[in-house]
C-alpha cells in the first residue's frame, strides 16, 4: 500500500514537471515571429504534438538519465522526490517570473547530481562519486555541440535559401520581361512569385514547426518521467508497461503548462530576440528539427531551448537582421547558472525530504 501511495505522488510531481517543462516550451516561437501563426494557434498545435511527441520518442532519453547517469543504480525514493521538487521550482518559478526560456535537461541533471552528492551522507552507495561522468561528460557535450551544430546548419540552410530565392526570381523576372515589355505587369507578375515563395515557405515551415515540437516533447518529457522510472514498483512484472503509460502523462503535463503559462516564453523568443521572415524562420526550423529528432531518437538528452536560440541568432546574423543582444545576454546567463542553482535547490530539498521520511519512520 506504502509503494503504491509513494508511486501516485511521484508521477504526480512528474506530472507537475512536465507541466513545469511545458511553460518552458518556445519551439513554436519562429511560427509567431514569421507571422504564419497566431500566438492561439501556436500554443495549441504545439499542445497537441506535446502529447504525440512524449508518447512516440520520450523512452530512450527518459532512459539515459534516469539510470545510465547514475549507473544503473535505483534512486531511492527520497531523493526522487527531492529531484522532481526542485525542478518544479526552478523552472516554475524562472518562466512566471521573467518568461525566460531556460534547459529543462540542465534541471533534471543538475537535481540528480545535487541530490546524489548530499545522499552519500547517509549510504555509501552515493555520494559525488556515485555519478557516471563518462555519461555526464556526453550529455555535456551534448549540451555544446547541438547549438553549435544547430547555429551553423542554419547559418547554411538560409545562405542556400537566399541563393535559391535570388535564382528563381531572377529566372522568372527573364520570362516575363522577354514576354511583356510593360513594367506594371512584369512588377505584378514579380510580386506574385514572391507571394508564391512565401505560401510554400509557409506550409514548409508548418510542417518543420510540428516536427520540432514533438521532437523537443519527446526529449523533454523523459527529463520529467526519468526519476520516475527508478521506482521499486515499476520493477515488478505487474508494472511492464507502465512506461508508456508515463510518457502520455507526461506529454498532458507539458501541453498544459504550455497552454497556461509557457504562451509567456513563445511571446518573449518570438518578439524579443530577433526579428524573422518565412524564411529565415523555415532555415531554422529545418535545423532545429533534425538536431533534435536525430538526438531524441538516439536517446541524446538536448536542450531544445539551447539548439533553438541557436538556430534563431543564425538566420539573423545570416540575413543581418536586429538581434535584441540585452535579451540574449540573460538567456546565456540562466543557461549558465542552470545546473549549479539546481544541483544547491536539490541538495536542499533532499534534506528536507529525508527529514521527513525519518520523522514518519519511513527511514531512507
Amino acid at each position: 500500500m506504502l509503494e503504491i501511495i509513494i508511486f501516485i505522488f511521484a508521477v504526480a510531481m512528474a506530472f507537475a514537471v512536465a507541466f513545469a517543462a511545458g511553460t518552458n516550451d518556445e519551439m513554436m516561437a519562429p511560427g509567431v515571429a514569421s507571422g504564419v501563426f497566431t500566438l492561439r494557434t501556436a500554443v495549441i498545435l504545439g499542445a497537441i504534438f506535446s502529447v504525440v511527441g512524449a508518447f512516440l520518442m520520450g523512452a530512450p532519453v527518459a532512459k539515459k538519465i534516469g539510470k545510465d547517469l547514475v549507473g544503473n543504480k535505483i534512486l531511492t525514493d527520497p531523493m526522487i522526490i527531492s529531484i522532481l521538487i526542485a525542478m518544479i521550482i526552478v523552472l516554475v518559478s524562472t518562466s512566471i517570473a521573467e518568461g525566460l526560456p531556460i534547459s529543462t535537461t540542465q534541471s533534471v541533471i543538475g537535481a540528480i547530481i545535487g541530490v546524489c552528492a548530499v545522499a552519500g551522507l547517509k549510504s555509501p552507495e552515493w555520494g559525488i562519486f556515485s555519478i557516471d561522468y563518462w555519461q555526464a561528460a556526453e550529455i555535456a557535450a551534448g549540451w555544446i555541440l547541438s547549438p553549435v551544430i544547430g547555429f551553423f546548419s542554419a547559418a547554411t540552410v538560409q545562405f542556400w535559401l537566399q541563393r535559391f530565392e535570388e535564382v528563381y526570381l531572377a529566372k522568372k523576372q527573364e520570362k516575363y520581361e522577354e514576354k511583356e515589355d510593360d513594367g506594371e505587369i512584369i512588377s505584378e507578375y514579380r510580386m506574385t512569385d514572391r507571394e508564391r515563395l512565401d505560401r510554400v515557405y509557409t506550409y514548409l515551415l508548418a510542417i518543420f514547426l510540428i516536427l520540432s515540437s514533438a521532437s523537443r516533447a519527446g526529449n523533454d518529457v523523459a527529463n520529467s518521467i526519468a526519476p520516475v522510472l527508478s521506482l521499486q514498483i515499476l520493477n515488478t512484472s505487474s508494472m511492464e508497461n507502465s512506461n508508456e503509460n508515463l510518457m502520455i502523462i507526461g506529454g498532458v503535463g507539458m501541453a498544459l503548462g504550455l497552454i497556461l503559462v509557457g504562451w509567456k516564453v513563445i511571446k518573449v523568443v518570438a518578439k524579443e530576440i530577433v526579428s524573422m521572415n518565412t524564411g529565415s524562420a523555415l532555415s531554422a526550423m529545418i535545423s532545429v528539427t533534425l538536431v533534435m529528432t536525430f538526438g531524441t531518437l538516439a536517446g541524446f538528452p538536448l536542450s531544445g531551448t539551447h539548439v533553438l536560440i541557436s538556430a534563431m541568432l543564425a538566420v539573423g546574423w545570416a540575413e543581418r537582421l536586429p538581434i535584441q543582444k540585452r535579451m540574449v545576454r540573460m538567456i546565456v546567463i540562466s543557461w549558465i547558472v542552470t545546473v549549479p542553482i539546481t544541483a544547491v535547490l536539490g541538495a536542499a530539498v533532499w534534506f528536507l525530504v529525508d527529514w521527513i521520511y525519518v520523522a514518519l519512520g519511513l527511514g531512507l
